[in-house]
């Protein structure tokens, strides 16, 4: 993308892991309607989860400025192990 030195994957379905996503690229998706929230730089950008439609620019601006990839999994598996519990 000519403003970004970042890759995004797009996608209608959120993914797990996708190209790059431990090198610093970001995923966009829709179908969760705002309903979850994933680890990773890994966003929603369907009309519900923000009331507005997003330019691209503010989409990978808002998945770059969450926490990277691995860092967030290792958060995201130590809270659920513990609510486990």
């Amino acid at each position: 993308f000519p403003s970004h030195d970042k890759v995004a994957v797009m996608s209608h379905y959120p993914m797990a892991e996708w190209n790059g996503a431990y090198h610093g690229s970001v995923m966009l998706h829709g179908h969760c309607h705002g309903t979850k929230q994933f680890p990773g730089k890994i966003i929603d950008v369907g009309y519900d989860a923000h009331k507005r439609i997003l330019t691209l620019d503010e989409a990978i601006d808002m998945a770059n400025a969450r926490p990277a990839y691995e860092e967030s999994w290792k958060q995201y598996e130590t809270n659920r192990n513990n609510t486990i519990r």
